[in-house]
């Protein structure tokens, strides 16, 4: 190991994801004595599970304060985002950290440098990136745009956000969003790069250790094409669209990347492809744990912030242990015999249109046997206002309007596309004015298709059965069926049409795996056994912010309470973090009918609802049907 001797100091730059959470738990746990500096940390909480912590901005001013005065042997900085790293860079910049002999663990710093530099990163892989400028005024923009033609994406440079950057079709819209750049970066200068708007949009997620041992965890793919900033997209793993020639050219060129930027932990390479031409380019690499990284571990039950916290510390990914598993080792590749979807958590009643600047408060995902099952998960977890949306919403649209959104979509674009489908647009159709790939508006088609002729059904095993097969909520069959959402419930119980619960193990159920990771799917083989449970938690929807931050602190004090905790989320952050957990979490949408469902298998003493104000008053009083004691969180309890 890197630092062979117990009891060293390490500082773990910490953002609003849980991954510092997840990396003090690993560093205690090897007996290392880890040092939190994060931005609006629960202190009270914080102190029940950490001696030396740190709420404050991330600065470098702040960050080498907290280093003269503690002294650590290390620093793990990628835990901290762009903003984490840039501050380590400026320390060592200074001399700081060899004046103190702090070691920077997990990718050295002047590849974190290179990758988060723009140009230099444009540079360093030439024609592979869309071609780009930085630009001190607006005439070098506008000769840019004359040169490669409209659109163009300007983005503001060394921001401490990444919003993401502005397409600009015209030169009025260029002169505007470059004056906004200039604002918005510290250093009055931007980047300015020729738009690949239209390709398909894919995230590789690729973990390497310090002895060149390199891995993909997982991939995942943009319904929408570039041109809707990835965070507002929703996304589907794995991925469906390429053929097998393809994904393996674009999993080789991930990994060679990574060996080329000498990555030691794990790295977001964000891609653009073009099918027809087999072209790719390579829009970003993301060497932090961030957003993508969260996603990618949920979805794949790899506890991506344990190992890369291992890795950092020099240990070798076929060294590192999978919990659950006799022989299986971090350094194999996860394998899903499901898929996920992921869909943006929008502000309440958020109807803009989309663009590359990030707009959603966060991420929700969901978990199925098929496309369709987990999309209409997905959909059911936003809030139950989305039923209505989905059936009803826009009814009384013109053709003109619809094509409108279409093609210029926003939050609500899904459900445009059904109403599309309910008017006869083809596939071919809609693919046009979206730049979606026909495969997924068939997806989507077989959804409406199918919800409009059950209209007409009575209900039966066999109508009631394909519903549930497809993820469609008792819900949303009561409002088709206009009856009462319980007679629903009494008609599955009388024909014994009950959910049964996957493994979400990562090995596609090769191997004999002791894991506690489980969705739910209407097939005969159940893989959860009934049990007792102490608690069961209900995680209410959240955005990534500073409270999803002292959220997860919580969390990390009951799972070590002693206690026998169950879980069920549908966030991301969440679901990435209890898998360092000792818990039983349930990958599901926050509805009556699933909880429910859970608690029949579980049994638990108590429902404690973890966030209630993020929880509708109406699940809220349906939860008193279960006759079982309600609480609120909180929980308070002892070190690490």
């Amino acid at each position: 190991m890197l630092l062979e001797s117990q009891n060293k100091k390490i500082i773990v730059l910490g953002s609003y994801n849980s991954g510092a959470l997840s990396a003090i738990y690993t560093l205690s746990k090897q007996g290392y004595k880890p040092i939190l500096v994060a931005p609006r940390i629960n202190e009270s909480q914080m102190s029940e599970l950490l001696d030396e912590f740190y709420s404050m901005k991330m600065t470098a001013d702040n960050l080498a304060d907290i280093v003269t005065k503690t002294r650590p042997d290390a620093i793990i900085p990628i835990f901290g985002g762009q903003t984490g790293i840039n501050a380590c860079i400026k320390l060592a910049k200074d001399g700081l950290l060899s004046a103190l002999n702090v070691k920077i663990l997990g990718t050295d710093l002047a590849s974190l440098s290179s990758m988060f530099d723009r140009e230099k990163f444009s540079n360093l892989l030439n024609e592979a990136t869309p071609i780009s400028k930085k630009i001190t005024n607006i005439e070098e923009a506008i000769d840019f745009a004359s040169e490669y033609n409209y659109p163009v994406i300007v983005r503001a440079s060394a921001t401490t956000n990444k919003p993401g950057g502005d397409l600009c079709n015209n030169r009025r819209e260029l002169i505007v969003n470059v004056n906004r750049a200039f604002e918005e970066s510290p250093i009055s200068n931007c980047l300015i790069e020729a738009s690949v708007t239209g390709y398909k949009e894919l995230e590789l997620e690729v973990v390497r250790d310090s002895y060149d041992n390199c891995i993909l965890v997982g991939a995942f793919e943009n319904i929408d094409a570039v041109g809707i900033h990835s965070a507002d997209s929703m996304v589907v793993a794995p991925i469906q669209t390429l053929d097998d020639q393809e994904f393996q050219k674009l999993r080789t060129v991930s990994l060679r990347l990574a060996r080329m930027f000498n990555i030691v932990g794990s790295c977001n390479i964000r891609i653009a492809f073009d099918s027809l031409r087999d072209t790719y380019y390579i829009l970003e690499m993301n060497p932090s744990f961030n957003r993508s990284s969260v996603l990618i571990s949920a979805i794949t039950a790899y506890p991506l912030a344990d190992i890369i916290t291992k890795i950092s510390l020099g240990i070798r990914l076929d060294a590192i242990r999978r919990t659950g598993f006799s022989n299986l080792t971090a350094a194999s590749e996860p394998i899903m015999d499901y898929l996920a979807v992921k869909v943006p958590n929008w502000s309440k009643g958020q109807a803009k249109r989309l663009g590359t600047r990030r707009q959603a408060k966060g991420q929700i995902v969901a978990f199925g046997r098929s496309l369709e099952s987990a999309l209409m998960k997905a959909i059911e977890s936003m809030t139950n206002e989305r039923i209505d949306s989905m059936l009803t919403q826009f009814l009384n649209i013109d053709d003109f309007q619809l094509e409108e959104n279409l093609v210029h979509p926003q939050a609500n674009r899904l459900f445009i596309i059904a109403e599309a489908f309910r008017r006869g647009y083809t596939i071919g159709e809609i693919s046009e004015l979206t730049k979606i790939d026909a495969q997924f508006l068939y997806t989507i088609y077989k959804l409406i298709d199918f919800i409009e002729n059950i209209k007409n059904a009575e209900p039966s095993e066999k109508s009631i059965r394909q519903a549930k097969e497809l993820g469609i909520s008792d819900k949303m069959l009561a409002k088709l069926w206009n009856i009462q959402v319980d007679k629903i419930e009494q008609i599955r119980n009388d024909l014994a049409i009950r959910p049964t619960y996957k493994k979400i193990d990562g090995v596609a159920g090769t191997l004999d795996a002791n894991v506690s990771y489980f969705y739910a799917t209407y097939e005969e083989e159940d893989e959860l056994e009934e049990s007792k449970a102490d608690i069961l938690l209900i995680d209410g929807v959240e955005s990534l912010s500073n409270r999803s931050f002292a959220n997860n602190q919580q969390l990390l004090i009951l799972a070590n309470s002693g206690l026998d905790v169950s879980l069920i989320s549908n966030s991301p952050d969440t679901l990435a973090f209890s898998l360092s957990l000792p818990i039983t979490t349930f990958f599901e949408p926050l509805s009556y009918e699933v909880i429910a469902e859970i608690t029949r298998k579980c049994n638990p003493e108590t429902l404690c609802l973890k966030k209630p104000e993020e929880l509708s008053e109406d699940l809220k009083s349906e939860l008193n049907n279960l006759n079982i004691k309600i609480t609120e969180w909180n929980y308070t309890g002892g070190k690490l």
